[in-house]
C-alpha cells in the first residue's frame, strides 16, 4: 500500500505541474495572439 500511495502522490503533483504548465502556456498564447497573428500574416503575405 505504501508503494501504491507514493505512485499516487508523484502522479497527482505531476498532474498539478502540468496544469501550471498549461495555464501559464495559455496565458502567454492570449498574451502574445496579436504578434502570433501579424507573423503569420508577414509569412504568407
Amino acid at each position: 500500500n505504501a508503494k501504491i500511495d507514493k505512485v499516487e502522490n508523484k502522479l497527482d503533483s505531476f498532474k498539478t505541474e502540468v496544469k501550471t504548465y498549461v495555464i501559464i502556456l495559455a496565458a502567454l498564447m492570449f498574451i502574445l495572439q496579436p504578434t502570433i497573428f501579424d507573423l503569420i500574416k508577414s509569412i504568407f503575405k
